[in-house]
């Protein structure tokens, strides 16, 4: 299921990738979503394309496909949770930065605990939101238009 390029790279599923379509006078945007809930990917989702209509969202369910699904793709913002099967965001934070990413980064966690939250932003987050809230999307929006 690998695409052009793709080759020495395991077989991976390819989730929801989609055509961008944008709807508004907007450039489309590109986000990816890293949760191991799906009802947390659709939720996110959801949030992300109701504020960039025809926004792409690239949703993985694990670590590997999401190291996966950003090689060679252009970003415009990832969003991991925290709590993940085989390692916590802030791991996969520090792997993402490591590729060289320059995106906004954001991690959602239930945790209030500071120590979560300067672990996360010390690994490259620019932001660490409650995952109950949807401030995320607005601050996606506020960082792709300054001056909207």
């Amino acid at each position: 299921m690998n695409g052009p390029g793709d080759e020495g790279l395991p077989l991976l599923p390819r989730r929801n990738r989609e055509v961008c379509i944008c709807l508004v006078d907007e450039p489309c945007r590109t986000f990816l979503v890293l949760d191991d809930s799906a009802d947390d990917r659709f939720l996110t989702a959801y949030t992300l394309r109701r504020s960039f209509p025809g926004c792409r969202i690239i949703e993985s369910e694990t670590v590997a496909e999401a190291l996966h699904a950003a090689n060679g793709v252009t970003l415009d913002g990832v969003i991991t949770d925290h709590h993940l099967a085989e390692e916590d965001g802030v791991a996969f934070i520090s792997r993402i930065r490591a590729l060289g990413l320059h995106c906004p980064v954001v991690m959602l966690t239930m945790s209030s605990d500071p120590q979560v939250h300067r672990r996360a932003h010390a690994a490259g987050a620019d932001r660490v939101f409650n995952a109950s809230a949807s401030d995320f999307a607005a601050y996606f929006r506020q960082v792709l238009f300054p001056s909207a």
